[in-house]
């Protein structure tokens, strides 16, 4: 998406896992909706711009590693808090999306292969 003429991604890795379950009561990312929700702006807006800004971080940083020529620039908290509040809805909305998607735990696996291998069975 774009904010303030730049282009804004965002990503959910390990890094950006430890940096959102920090902002979680007991470091319990299942808690992430509890930080973000709510009536009180005072404490949800805040924390809608840090879990942005983690996310877009966590974009930034994988795609210098993926590309060592891309140039880290990672939207910043006074940026965001002083954008259009629909804008911030906007990233929030983007940014929740790809942490949804992201955090599935999947596991995926493959059926050993003995073919031409030698095994030795233990008595």
């Amino acid at each position: 998406m774009i904010i303030n003429g730049k282009e804004r991604k965002f990503m959910f890795t390990v890094n950006t896992a430890i940096e959102i379950s920090q902002m979680c009561p007991d470091n319990n990312l299942e808690r992430l909706e509890e930080i973000i929700s709510g009536d009180d702006f005072t404490k949800t807006l805040p924390n809608i711009a840090r879990f942005i800004v983690a996310m877009n971080h966590g974009y930034e940083m994988a795609a210098h590693f993926s590309d060592p020529e891309h140039e880290i620039d990672v939207i910043t908290m006074d940026e965001l808090l002083n954008c259009d509040f629909n804008v911030i809805m906007e990233a929030l909305d983007n940014a929740m999306s790809v942490y949804k998607n992201d955090s599935k735990r999947e596991i995926k696996t493959e059926a050993a292969s003995t073919k031409g291998k030698k095994t030795k069975e233990i008595q």
